[in-house]
């Protein structure tokens, strides 16, 4: 509640404030389960009210903070179930941040990144490989992609992770993941 409080003076409505579904656990300081449960026991309590008419983000929810008397509806809206959070703002209990990391391939195998661009099934395995690797506790990899920059290929992985995970650990193990997947991927053995 001290959290829609402190939107409200930045708000353009007298009573009602926008805020993000996906980063409120985070905001907060909370679990995604205590975030919904503290959602519904405001609701339930007739502290907050979901507005359905005001324009915001996908991402975002529009809450009227009620006071009973003052600006309460005579015919509440019901509670309705809510997704909070976004996958990997906390791994492993800590608060994590986004990057978007290019990896650098053999030169002789450019030309495959020009290929594997065109496959989004392929740079999906890509991504679930580096996931899997690198582990749910070091990192959540959202996408992995090519970008293309001067005519050249790159794979760009974004992903968050923790604070303290070394960046350049982290790009070290992800380029020999993707240098031994895109051999594999061609068939070169060596």
């Amino acid at each position: 509640m001290a959290w829609l409080l402190s939107l409200l003076r930045l708000s353009e409505y007298a009573d009602i404030v926008v805020t993000s579904k996906g980063f409120l656990p985070t905001d907060i300081g909370c679990t995604v389960e205590e975030t919904k449960e503290g959602y519904r026991l405001l609701y339930d309590k007739g502290l907050i009210e979901k507005v359905k008419d005001i324009p915001h983000k996908d991402d975002a929810i529009a809450i009227r903070l009620v006071a009973e008397g003052l600006n309460d509806s005579k015919h509440p809206t019901p509670c309705e179930e809510e997704g909070f959070g976004l996958p990997g703002l906390r791994i492993d209990g800590k608060p994590t941040i986004a990057n978007i990391f290019i990896l650098h391939i053999d030169e002789k195998l450019n030309k495959a990144l020009e290929w594997l661009a065109k496959s989004p099934e392929k740079l999906q395995e890509l991504r679930d490989l580096i996931q899997e690797t690198v582990g749910e506790t070091a990192i959540y990899v959202e996408q992995a992609t090519t970008q293309e920059l001067a005519g050249e290929y790159r794979l760009a992985v974004r992903c968050r992770y923790p604070l303290d995970v070394d960046d350049e650990w982290l790009l070290a193990k992800m380029e020999q993941i993707a240098q031994r997947w895109v051999r594999q991927v061609l068939g070169i053995h060596r």
